[in-house]
């Protein structure tokens, strides 16, 4: 089971008696338009499976935005500081060479997770 816990200011990641600190990059496009369905199917089967193979990876989080379906946001979680900017320098490229052809000046920051909670949310199109 994973669990986040709060410690002092800092979130600390617990899955099987370890602990660590939690990361994120976070990832902001614009689509081009009607290329909403590829880019996410591009994610699917390319980037997904990249980033899992990565040492650090936590879980990715895509959201788009649903009026005008134009501004994608990838919220990427990962183990440290160190293996999060690592692949931000060493594989942020591949990703960008499988799906940046379907967006437009994709830009990345990355941040400490200060807090967090758990959820489990039904995901549209998920089966």
């Amino acid at each position: 089971m994973t669990e986040f816990a709060i410690i002092g200011r800092r979130v600390e990641f617990h899955r099987s008696g370890k602990e660590w600190p939690v990361y994120m990059l976070l990832f902001e496009s614009r689509l081009k338009p009607g290329k909403k369905e590829e880019f996410l199917e591009g994610w699917r089967k390319e980037v997904l499976p990249l980033l899992k193979q990565q040492s650090g990876f936590i879980d990715e989080m895509l959201v788009c935005d649903d009026e005008k379906q134009q501004t994608c946001i990838g919220l990427c979680f990962w183990k440290s500081r160190e293996e999060g900017e690592r692949y931000r320098r060493q594989v942020f490229r591949q990703t960008k060479d499988l799906v940046g052809h379907l967006c437009s000046n994709p830009r990345v920051r990355g941040f400490e997770v200060e807090a967090s909670a758990t959820f489990n949310l039904p995901l549209h199109g998920a089966g």
